[in-house]
């Protein structure tokens, strides 16, 4: 019975108890129609063959007694009838009950299995090997949303844990130059000017770490508002750039074609604009970046190609999780909270699209997006 699915099993138990009760009912109301209508009738007839008798003027047939056996039979059936109709009603849906208690157990044992995994512990898993193909369905598919649960409280465990650490560190940094320059009773004016100057740097690493905080909670209300052309939105962003691709003599070259998208201007400009910007960043010195476009029909794809320090293959997985930098000392040398291809990959998945990281053969980093194209009707 354990290997029959829970449907079959269920439908078994209602037809069985409708087979029964059809049959029992049925013979109740052969015998009830027997036992109050055809044997009082009959003996009657035994008991009065001269039930027709001749009255005057001949041939009067005396019908009072047998109808009026036919009529307290028929009352009398009836009244039996519904009796035993409700008492049928009360005892089917009992026996129903029980036997839909027995069919349904498994789901009791499940549910009792769900509720034993807590809140502070959501890394338990109910076994799956049930041999109902229904339950075992809805065992793996529980299990999978709890393992989605899980590393979704993680992750913002750790996101919580990253983000704080990243705003303590420029905290301490100043109230340990603070503190000190507080101990020297007669402080020179380069003493002051040197704690201004680490006091200003880490304000200023702050604002840009709570500004990308902004930016990663905005991605959520981001409205696809307007339509925008990607070769003037990356042009736009490489002028913005170009100051600092200077300072490193870095060479962008570029390969554009027309694509438009429905986006918001903003948050796409930021999230291309980081990727750009780690190209000028992590390039070498005299390095170049390559940005092509191509229309694919129904998407316009977006590689961004740069000579730079490139990613481990070991670290490639995490490079788009929050706060995660790759561990190289040129990276960390260059600072930031790692929140850049976070928040890129956000922005984004919020157009529809997808950022996907590749090695290349020049030792550096490809950055490959695509996003859907709008058409434009022209009337």
């Amino acid at each position: 019975m354990k290997k029959i699915s829970l449907q079959v099993r269920v439908t078994i138990v209602t037809a069985f108890v409708l087979c029964f009760f059809c049959v029992v009912l049925t013979w109740i109301s052969v015998r009830n129609a027997n036992k109050m209508i055809v044997e009082p009738y009959l003996n009657y007839t035994d008991t009065r063959p001269d039930f027709i008798e001749e009255g005057v003027g001949g041939g009067i047939r005396d019908t009072i007694a047998p109808d009026q056996i036919l009529t307290e039979g028929a009352v009398g059936f009836t009244q039996m009838s519904y009796l035993i109709m409700g008492a049928g009603v009360l005892f089917g849906t009992g026996l129903v009950y029980l036997f839909a208690g027995y069919a349904l157990r498994p789901i009791k044992e499940l549910r009792d299995q769900m509720e034993g995994i807590h809140a502070k512990d959501l890394s338990q898993r109910i076994p799956e090997d049930i041999p109902d193909q229904e339950l075992r369905r809805l065992a793996e598919e529980f299990n999978d949303m709890m393992r989605r649960l899980e590393e979704g409280f993680l992750r913002e465990k750790r996101f919580s844990s990253d983000a704080a650490h990243e705003l303590k560190t420029p905290l301490t940094v100043m109230r340990t130059k603070i503190e000190i320059l507080s101990m020297n009773h007669q402080p020179k004016l380069d003493q002051y000017e040197h704690t201004i100057a680490v006091v200003r740097t880490q304000i200023d690493r702050m604002i840009g770490l709570v500004d990308d905080l902004f930016a990663l909670a905005g991605g959520s209300q981001c409205e696809l508002e307007d339509v925008i052309g990607l070769d003037g939105l990356l042009l736009e962003i490489i002028q913005e750039l170009g100051k600092m691709a200077e300072e490193k003599k870095i060479k962008i070259e570029t390969k554009l074609t027309e694509c438009f998208v429905l986006a918001h201007p903003t948050f796409l400009k930021h999230a291309l604009s980081n990727l750009v910007q780690n190209g000028i960043k992590y390039n070498k010195m005299g390095g170049t970046i390559q940005i092509q476009m191509e229309d694919l029909g129904r998407e316009c794809e977006i590689l961004i190609r740069d000579t730079g320090i490139g990613i481990p293959v070991d670290q490639a997985a995490y490079i788009f999780e929050p706060f995660y930098r790759v561990k190289t000392s040129r990276a960390r040398k260059e600072g930031g909270a790692g929140l850049g291809l976070a928040i890129t990959k956000e922005m984004i998945e919020k157009h529809g699209g997808s950022v996907t990281y590749e090695p290349n053969d020049r030792g550096g980093s490809d950055f490959l997006v695509r996003l859907p194209i709008k058409t434009i009707q022209i009337f």
